[in-house]
């Protein structure tokens, strides 16, 4: 019996040790190790400019109307309200990590406002050996209207210099519970340990979902509570005398309890629409609640629910009955005597020409749409649900469609959440086709949206029969491109370059152009390895007439193109292209590879090579196709009489690839890479 106890004894002691290796004890604040002072780099990365020593959350609930009086109506509708508890500590590396003592923290305002609470925060240093700490003043801290229900507190830490610690420590107090905040385990810059846990009362319950490809710890409990309510009743004349009473109530909390430590920051690289979909990160959506004696109350519902939700709210689907307002416009509009998709088009530039886009994503009118259509100006709902309202009146069926921007990240069909879809746009399904329209920006054409909006699928919230549209792969990115050259004996080129792009190539191009104070200026960015040097007669076609292709030609001569060693003349012949380097460079990815639409570029460059000069080497055709043509390079050089003609085409035909297919796509790129920097090789006869 003895040797048995002393088993479990030992047994209990090996467990304690591991929970406690797990799950590290909170350090308080305003004490650290002055260990942690004296590091110079990061125990996991040793190129980071900055990393989390630790980052622990808490959200708990509590229960705000422990004390009823009966003359103060409010005090009994209190209930429970979330407090959200955050105490982090990033080690400041260098001056490039300076911008992590810069603090925002974002505080929701609606019928009831988030409020901060218990702010703390201090910068560490070690001076002459000793710790010496600085404390933000109150003075220091903002608060912004950053949107109409978003305010953010603003600090910047004192005192930063490289080898600081800085440490915050703050609550938030909030009265929305639908969605707590999600708790994010990695950032981008590496975290050290990171620590969350959630308590919640049995009353309510949360869809709990662990996303990303990093490995969380999870474990979970129970614990009694108790809860005192105190009522105190006001004497009212004679009939009613002043007394007070107590009840005690018991319930149970649920302990929801993640770890991870040794986070690697997460890896940013090209073609991910938004890192919110593969970070590590846990998130609760509440469910639904049921508190004693009542019924449920369901807040996650179905697909249906949700449709039926929006259809019938005053600032979405009871907008669209209203129509009055713009009859005007639909007068006007029938004048032309357009019809069908020539109409459409004419309803949609209207829109576009009539109601200014203010910024704002959202699926709801701000107020009225009359009252926007008026202004001229209003968010992404109003711009687009007058587009819906003017296309039926135009006799279109016409529907609103819902969606979540790349920014906001995908939705999971099998998890029904209206807060997911942050957008809406318009469509038209006409003779059994669908024609998606997105009246916020001037660039965009029919079945054309902006790239914010190109994210898997959105849906329809109308009487039809298939809910979910797809967003992607309408048009692809088009360019050709060809370019004629002279080259002389002295080895300086001039010629002639001719860009023609349609598609999502005239749409990115048109945005890229518009950012420069000319063309010019856009050509010169453009060539980013500086080999034209010369550069005029830029001529732009298309830059503001939408549906037709976007041209671009201009001149150019260059001594710098090639270098001409004695009697030898070298050059690589495929002058600006589109990928100038490998956009792939990490060594594994954990996420998808994500192209907004499908590429196919297509560039040819013709050389009319000196009389006193003869070919001597040049780079071999070839073909790579990666299984199924999912991508394909083809790079083909011919010698015809004298002129020396280079043409490559790149197609990529598939939007998203996996992990597993990553290797083998930085591969694929590499190999073009690597062929477009091959030589040509030119002898003097």
């Amino acid at each position: 019996m003895k040797t048995c106890f002393s088993l479990i004894f030992v047994l209990f002691l090996l467990l304690t040790a591991i929970q406690q290796v797990n799950a590290q004890k909170e350090p308080k604040t305003g004490q650290i190790d002055i260990n942690n002072l004296k590091a110079t780099h990061c125990p996991i990365d040793s190129n980071a400019h900055a990393y989390f020593i630790f980052d622990y959350g808490k959200a708990d609930f509590e229960y705000m109307a422990k004390n009823v009086r009966s003359d103060e109506p409010e005090s009994s509708r209190t209930g429970f309200q979330l407090h959200i508890n955050r105490h982090f500590r990033i080690k400041i590396l260098d001056n490039e990590g300076f911008d992590y003592a810069n603090v925002e923290i974002p505080l929701y305002q609606g019928r009831q406002n988030e409020e901060l609470s218990s702010l703390k925060a201090y910068t560490y240093n070690l001076e002459n050996g000793k710790e010496v700490k600085d404390k933000l003043k109150n003075k220091d801290v903002m608060t912004e209207e950053t949107s109409e229900h978003w305010n953010t507190v603003k600090f910047a830490l004192p005192n930063v210099k490289a080898g600081s610690i800085i440490e915050v420590d703050y609550t938030i107090r909030t009265t929305y519970f639908f969605n707590l905040r999600p708790w994010y385990f990695q950032r981008d810059i590496p975290t050290i340990y990171s620590d969350f846990t959630a308590i919640i009362p049995e009353y309510y319950y949360y869809n709990k979902t662990l996303r990303g490809y990093y490995p969380v710890k999870f474990d979970q409990d129970t614990r009694a509570q108790k809860l005192t309510i105190t009522y105190h009743q006001k004497a009212e004349g004679i009939s009613q005398k002043a007394y007070t009473s107590s009840g005690t109530f018991s319930y149970t909390e649920n302990i929801y309890h993640y770890t991870a430590d040794s986070i690697p920051a997460f890896p940013k690289e090209k073609f991910l629409r938004t890192e919110e979909n593969y970070i590590s990160k846990v998130v609760f959506e509440l469910e639904y609640r049921k508190f004693p004696r009542e019924p449920i109350d369901y807040y996650t519902t179905t697909w249906a629910d949700i449709d039926k939700n929006l259809n019938e709210n005053q600032y979405f689907g009871k907008q669209l009955n209203s129509a009055g307002y713009i009859r005007d416009a639909v007068e006007e509009l029938k004048k032309s005597g357009a019809e069908g998709v020539q109409m459409m088009n004419q309803a949609f530039e209207y829109i576009k020409q009539h109601i200014a886009w203010d910024g704002s994503e959202t699926k709801y009118a701000n107020t009225t749409l009359n009252k926007a259509f008026k202004d001229g100006s209003g968010n992404c709902a109003d711009v687009n649900l007058n587009l819906v309202r003017l296309l039926r009146e135009l006799g279109f069926k016409s529907y609103p469609v819902i969606l979540s921007t790349q920014d906001n990240g995908i939705i999971h069909p099998s998890h029904p959440s209206i807060s997911s879809f942050n957008y809406v746009v318009a469509m038209v399904l006409s003779n059994g086709k669908a024609y998606l329209m997105d009246a916020t920006d001037r660039d965009a054409e029919v079945n054309l949206l902006p790239i914010r909006c190109l994210n898997d699928k959105g849906r329809i919230i109308g009487d039809v029969q298939d809910k979910w549209i797809n967003l992607m792969n309408y048009q692809p990115f088009t360019m050709t491109s060809s370019v004629l050259m002279m080259m002389d004996s002295t080895a300086t080129i001039s010629g002639q370059a001719n860009m023609n792009l349609k598609g999502y190539g005239a749409y990115e191009f048109r945005k890229r152009i518009r950012k420069y104070d000319s063309p010019a200026d856009f050509i010169k960015a453009m060539d980013d390895k500086n080999k034209l040097q010369n550069v005029d007669g830029i001529k732009v076609k298309g830059l503001d007439t939408l549906y037709h292709n976007l041209n671009l030609t201009y001149k150019f001569s260059d001594s710098h193109l090639s270098s001409n060693p004695g009697d030898m003349l070298y050059f690589t012949p495929v002058v600006i292209p589109y990928f100038e380097e490998n956009p792939f460079k990490i060594e594994k990815r954990e996420y998808p590879v994500e192209f907004d639409h499908p590429y196919h570029i297509q560039q040819v460059q013709t050389y009319r090579l000196p009389s006193n000069y003869q070919l001597q080497e040049a780079p071999k055709s070839v073909k790579m196709v990666l299984p199924n043509n999912e991508a394909q390079f083809v790079f083909q050089i011919q010698n015809l009489g004298g002129n020396l003609i280079v043409s490559s085409s790149l197609n990529i035909n598939k939007s998203v690839f996996l992990p597993s297919e990553y290797e083998s796509l930085k591969k694929f790129f590499q190999m073009m890479i690597d062929k477009q920097h091959e030589l040509v090789v030119l002898k003097h006869i």
